[in-house]
């Protein structure tokens, strides 16, 4: 995978995921066995799909910026800024850095930090809120 098909891939599965305007398709990107630790916090598949849901509640709209990735045919290893607005219309963003590790063209398992940037320090653990 190249650094391009890699950031268009990510882009279509976190606006897939995480806009609630889009239909999730957590099966064409996610395995079955899918676990994610983000800030010291493991998720299994059944735990990530409730954080799903508690992120695209909190959530109207989202936006998504890559400032560094590579990427082969087995892991993406990026940094990357969410900028979101929430229910409430306050806004939000946050910086992450993650390493996905694929498997049949689909994310196996996610290791990833985050940093609220700006926003209400109540959203510091959005990105693994459950």
């Amino acid at each position: 995978m190249t650094n391009e098909e890699a950031r268009l891939f990510l882009l279509e599965m976190f606006t897939s995921l995480f806009d609630p305007r889009e239909e999730p398709q957590v099966d064409r990107f996610m395995t079955e066995d899918y676990t994610q630790l983000v800030d010291g916090k493991l998720l299994d598949r059944a735990g990530f799909l409730q954080h799903l849901q508690t992120v695209r509640e909190a959530i109207t709209a989202v936006e998504f910026q890559f400032e560094e990735l590579v990427a082969d045919e087995n892991m993406i290893a990026e940094r990357h800024l969410i900028m979101a607005t929430k229910t409430d219309l306050t806004t939000m963003s946050a910086e992450v850095i993650a390493l996905h590790h694929l498997r049949d063209g689909r994310v196996s398992r996610i290791v990833e930090l985050t940093r609220l940037v700006s926003g209400s320090e109540a959203d510091k653990d959005l990105g693994s809120r459950t």
